[in-house]
């Protein structure tokens, strides 16, 4: 009975449906995975533009107190930092102690200059008590 009709098919395999479903089950987890690395890519660069107005402020910081910094006000300025121009703004606060004064800096972004990355504080010491 080799060439009888009734006899049923032993083939195995996958139908269409089976392939689409599969196709689309993929397709769907490599879109998460590129919106995944994305967003990791632009978190990454974000991290970035905060430690380098970090690590800015904490310079302009440094600067001012090696310098004897003492006059209060606020002053406008740029740095150039990994190879870019950074707009800072350095404010210096009268203090309610005679021999110390607040120190703020703001590190704003190189591409949109109004936008502030950082804010970077700390204190000087009145230059007199040092000599």
């Amino acid at each position: 009975m080799a060439g009888s009709p009734s006899r049923q098919r032993t083939e195995r395999g996958f139908t269409l449906i089976e392939v689409l479903v599969a196709l689309v089950v993929v397709a769907v987890g490599l879109a998460a995975v590129v919106e995944a690395t994305g967003h990791s890519a632009n978190t990454v660069a974000a991290l970035r533009e905060r430690t380098f107005a970090q690590w800015i402020g904490d310079n302009v910081i440094t600067e001012y107190r090696l310098a004897d910094a003492w006059e209060t006000g606020t002053t406008k300025d740029e740095r150039d930092f990994a190879g870019r121009t950074w707009p800072v703004e350095i404010v210096i606060h009268d203090s309610f102690l005679d021999q110390v004064r607040a120190i703020e800096v703001e590190v704003y972004d190189p591409e949109r200059p109004k936008q502030r990355i950082r804010t970077v504080r700390g204190l000087l010491v009145d230059p007199a008590l040092s000599s």
